[in-house]
């Protein structure tokens, strides 16, 4: 289902068999796929993500859904990246895990329901 563009080719059209990605022909470690969104981290600690975004949870600032891979702006480079249904957290290289998107049930660790984005969350080590 390519229905947000979480397929990242700057479609929504469905697609039966694998196809790139824009943009990520190379230097991606890890990738961590949503309900409807995905993120990439690279090799470089830079993560980029696409797909459905109405709960913030591509981390660029704004609720529009993005068909192809777009920066996240984190406060250092990241080791790891996880997303959930509505939202994505990442381990840094300065050890603090920063994390965007919904927040409904507290699933930033902010002891809030609010969601900025994105938000350091202190004190949560890889």
């Amino acid at each position: 289902n390519n229905n947000y563009g979480q397929v990242g080719n700057g479609s929504t059209t469905t697609s039966a068999v694998p196809v790139d990605a824009t943009g990520l022909s190379s230097g991606v470690t890890a990738i961590s796929a949503g309900y409807s969104h995905v993120c990439a981290l690279s090799s470089d600690g830079s993560i980029r993500c696409w797909g459905h975004n109405a709960s913030g949870q591509l981390g660029v600032g704004d609720a529009t859904d993005r068909t192809t891979p777009t920066v996240v702006a984190t406060a250092a480079p990241a080791t790891q990246i996880s997303a959930g249904a509505s939202h994505t957290c990442a381990t840094t290289s300065n050890a603090t895990v920063q994390c965007w998107g919904g927040n409904f049930y507290g699933q930033l660790g902010l002891n809030t329901t609010l969601y900025p984005d994105p938000q350091t969350v202190l004190g949560i080590l890889p």
